[in-house]
């Protein structure tokens, strides 16, 4: 409150009172920041204090992480002098009389963008224009890249069959690899059908670990898919490097999957977790070890430090690398005092000897957190 005739009411981070269901960039660097505020100011009447003038100002700031000169600005201003009624409904009349329109409620909510033109066309007839665009020699250009966004755009509203025959389609073999590409970009149910519907994992290995490979980089990837990807897991593959390209993509998919709230509760979760340790306990060997370790690396969950602190303490020189390499990924949030006493023990060698690579990444890892928890003797040892 100004004086007792003016008061200015702020508002910050403003939020949507119903949720707008659009997908959110899981990915921090390729998102955007947005900061948002809201100011009125009230003149009342010094008798009754009855509002005589609002004047509001909006303003909505959006900013791309990775490059923040990039972005938009949207500001309003409203003045809204004293219009006759004694409610607020009477006033609505009076206002909408005076501008002779009709005044209606409603939320403030962002809406899908109309499709363009080009998305009004086949699927068919779509991948028949950028053929050649997408073939081998065009990898890499700004044609390539065109044609990748606006057939991604029809893919994803694309039905199963349309885009099985599309897949089927001889003419299309030579840039199968692309198409796989796209596809696993969409994160539909259909899509994803489709392509596990042609790809043969009991075969050459190069269209399978093509999918996997860009699955691996979905930014939300639905619940159906990594199901229906960790079911071939579970069944196993007789390709040892395809098998090892499936595990590291469950994991990979399963993180950005627990980005989305509340998605890391769900069972499916679980069933990730529990396949990959006790996969790992289970290992003959250290090269299956490795799979493994590396696949709870992409995983990323805090739940297996203890898991991967336990290799990394372990005689076995391979694995304990992979597992501190591991370790050193995670966020320092992950570290509880208890593994920065394992790892400070590992270092110093308070119970056995241990590999000279695995020591110094162990006191990376524990330096790097924060100095207030370690001690300035460790730290300074090189």
């Amino acid at each position: 409150m100004v004086d007792p005739t003016h008061v200015t009411k702020l508002k910050r981070n403003c939020k949507n009172v119903i949720p707008v269901q659009f997908f959110n960039q899981t990915n921090k660097v390729l998102g955007a920041v947005i900061d948002s505020h809201a100011t009125a100011s009230y003149v009342l009447n010094p008798d009754d204090k009855i509002i005589e003038k609002a004047t509001s100002m909006e303003t909505h700031f959006l900013r791309v992480e990775a490059r923040k000169q990039s972005g938009a600005e949207g500001r309003s201003k409203v003045n809204s002098p004293k219009y006759p009624g004694n409610t607020a409904a009477e006033a609505l009349r009076s206002i909408a009389k005076k501008l002779k329109k009709s005044i209606v409620t409603e939320q403030l909510t962002t809406n899908p963008e109309a499709k363009e033109c080009i998305s009004c066309k086949s699927l068919k007839a779509l991948i028949s224009s950028f053929y050649n665009t997408l073939s081998p020699k065009n990898l890499g250009t700004q044609g390539s890249a065109i044609a990748f966004v606006r057939l991604l755009r029809k893919v994803r509203e694309s039905d199963l069959d349309t885009i099985k025959a599309i897949l089927k389609d001889k003419k299309n073999a030579k840039i199968m690899p692309q198409l796989l590409d796209i596809l696993a970009a969409a994160q539909t149910i259909p899509s994803h059908k489709a392509a596990m519907s042609v790809l043969n994992f009991g075969g050459p290995i190069d269209n399978p670990e093509r999918y996997l490979l860009s699955l691996s980089l979905a930014t939300h990837p639905s619940e159906f898919i990594l199901q229906d990807l960790i079911k071939l897991a579970k069944k196993g593959l007789n390709n040892d490097k395809l098998y090892e390209t499936l595990v590291l993509t469950i994991a990979s998919v399963s993180h950005t999957f627990c980005k989305v709230s509340n998605n890391c509760k769900k069972p499916i979760i679980t069933d990730v977790q529990e396949f990959i340790t006790s996969k790992l306990e289970n290992c003959k060997s250290e090269d299956c070890q490795l799979i493994y370790i590396r696949a709870l690396k992409n995983f990323r969950k805090a739940d297996t430090m203890e898991t991967l602190l336990k290799y990394a303490e372990g005689k076995a020189r391979k694995p304990a690398i992979y597992a501190t390499r591991a370790l050193q990924t995670m966020p320092s949030s992950y570290i509880t005092e208890k593994i920065l006493k394992s790892l400070e023990r590992v270092f110093l060698e308070l119970n056995r000897q241990h590999d000279t690579s695995v020591r110094a990444m162990q006191q990376t890892s524990s330096c790097s957190i924060s100095p207030v928890r370690n001690s300035l003797r460790l730290c300074s040892m090189s």
